[in-house]
């Protein structure tokens, strides 16, 4: 073990000894003190402040859209309007945002939106 491992393990434990815990309790203790969990808050924040690259397809975009409210513990309803919103406020390309704006806000879902950008980039490649 490295002295510096080491030296941060006698600091997480102390006023215990090392030798003193179990090594399950001490597995443990190394994990949450060297690999914290993201709190739901710390994984929200960074949701609200996705963005896609301007070289990220929409579709590697909307992966990471997923994948952020996974973490978020976004679900049903709730999962589909905030990724609804936060897709339309992170794309690059402000045409494909205005277009998503013009539209009915009471039909369209994150899927649909989706969709619609996705047909939108593919023809605007093809052309």
């Amino acid at each position: 073990m490295e002295p510096s491992v080491y030296a941060d393990m006698k600091n997480v434990v102390y006023p215990r000894l090392l030798v003193e815990i179990p090594y399950a309790e001490l597995k443990k203790l190394t994990k949450d003190h060297f690999c914290p969990r993201p709190t739901v808050p710390a994984e929200r924040f960074g949701f609200s402040r996705l963005k896609q690259g301007t070289n990220e397809s929409v579709q590697a975009f909307v992966s990471r859209i997923k994948s952020s409210a996974q973490r978020s513990h976004f679900t049903g309803e709730t999962f589909n309007t905030q990724c609804l919103e936060q897709f339309i406020a992170g794309l690059f390309n402000d045409d494909f945002r205005d277009m998503l704006l013009a539209e009915n806000w009471e039909q369209l879902t994150f899927a649909g939106a989706v969709e619609k950008v996705v047909t939108k980039e593919r023809s605007k490649r093809e052309t």
